[in-house]
């Protein structure tokens, strides 16, 4: 039998009788009720995740301590930028405070490294709450004379650097880089 059965139309003027009369209700009540208080505001949240690399638990033990020469900071990112060199990311504990100012002579005296080899400096794009840490000088020189000297003999052999182009990854345009291949004759 082709159609509208009896009972799903009884079903549907059930339905639309019922909804009817509890839907304006509802929607009445949660408009006289006054609108829920706002949650207490949570104290500020101290962060407490701190890297997994031996200098960021050194630094954790001996420079963010009460009294050291960076309290209530933490040490992530680290890099090794050449032999006695490095680089990293100085954070603030606290979420949302800056870091705090840091002695670079007290560091020195910490660290037993010169002072003209210590910089700290704020991060392009970053807020206050993070700081680079450098020490030591980076490995420095023209990336093609690395190139040649460090990573085409094992890798690409014959390979020539043309060019560099050096920019933030993500960012118009992208860093490139050129490599041509020589052809020798043998």
């Amino acid at each position: 039998m082709a159609g509208i059965h009896p009972l799903e139309a009884l079903a549907l003027a059930a339905w639309t009788v019922v909804t009817a009369f509890v839907r304006p209700a509802r929607i009445a009540r949660r408009m006289l009720a006054p609108p829920p208080a706002p949650e207490p505001a949570a104290a500020v949240a101290v962060v407490q995740e701190a890297d997994a690399h031996p200098a960021a638990a050194w630094w954790a033990t001996k420079a963010a301590v009460d009294g050291g020469s960076a309290p209530g900071t933490l040490l992530e990112d680290i890099e090794r930028t050449g032999p006695a060199a490095m680089r990293a990311i100085i954070r603030c504990a606290v979420a949302g405070q800056p870091v705090p100012d840091i002695s670079i002579r007290r560091l020195s005296a910490l660290m037993d490294v010169p002072e003209d080899l210590i910089s700290i400096t704020p991060v392009p794009g970053r807020g206050a709450g993070v700081r680079r840490l450098t020490i030591g000088r980076p490995e420095e020189g023209d990336p093609a004379a690395m190139w040649a000297r460090r990573i085409a003999p094992a890798a690409m052999p014959g390979a020539v650097l043309t060019g560099v182009r050096i920019g933030r990854p993500g960012t118009t345009p992208a860093p490139t880089l050129t490599i041509t291949h020589e052809e020798t004759d043998r």
